[in-house]
């Protein structure tokens, strides 16, 4: 996922606030044990311009 890290474009972003959504509303679903190297990928990626979007729950 080291694309993830070195690409940020639309491609991540939409897949970033997918993944993210998943967290939020599903966390049931546990996607990131079953995808650690896309779990890991959409850590890493996180910028402070998408960290300051995130809701407040």
């Amino acid at each position: 996922m080291a694309e993830l890290s070195s690409h940020f474009d639309i491609a991540a972003i939409g897949m970033a606030c997918a993944l993210g959504y998943l967290d939020l509303r599903h966390p049931d679903l546990d996607w990131r044990s079953a995808n650690p190297q896309l779990a890991g990928g959409i850590s890493r990626s996180q910028r402070p311009s998408m960290l300051a979007m995130m809701p407040k729950v």
